[in-house]
């Protein structure tokens, strides 16, 4: 039986032989929900593999307001950027169900980005394929956000005029 790791996108990507590779380097555990999976502004995470549940993203405002970013579901993957370039994460992320996930340290992340093997290059296309779809969708919705005020709505809440 093929376990839910196994079957991730991301670890799919990497074809059969590469998929048990990074699989074995793969830290898995359950989550409950309001469990914090990555706190916002923090360096170094690890990078995220949701298997199963369902995660809120959402980002904190300075004065402390916590604005709702979107929700990810089983497939995706989470921290990408951050584990990329060792920056600190843009959102935090909560379980809003119990689920499981899959974790790759990032030293891991760091070795499968510098390899020249083929699993490490079928790595690397997969993270800029999840970056491209995660782009995509900040352009949709930052294309949903720029005709608001066409149609007389502030993207802030508060009807244009008042």
């Amino acid at each position: 039986m093929m376990t839910p790791l196994l079957v991730h996108p991301l670890i799919t990507a990497l074809g059969v032989d590469g998929a048990r590779v990074v699989a074995a380097m793969a830290v898995e555990r359950d989550f409950a929900a309001g469990e914090v999976l990555a706190e916002q502004g923090t360096r170094g995470g690890a990078l995220l593999l949701l298997l199963g549940g369902e995660v809120a993203i959402e980002r904190e405002t300075p004065d402390g307001t916590l604005v709702p970013l979107g929700r990810a579901v089983s497939g995706a993957v989470l921290g990408v950027v951050s584990a990329v370039d060792g920056g600190p994460r843009a959102a935090r992320c909560v379980a809003a169900v119990g689920g499981r996930l899959a974790s790759l340290a990032p030293e891991v992340v760091d070795s499968l980005l510098r390899a020249k093997s083929i699993v490490g290059l079928r790595f690397q296309l997969a993270l800029i394929r999840a970056l491209g779809a995660d782009l995509r969708e900040t352009n949709r919705r930052l294309a949903v956000l720029a005709t608001l005020p066409a149609l007389g709505v502030s993207p802030l809440g508060a009807d244009i005029g008042e």
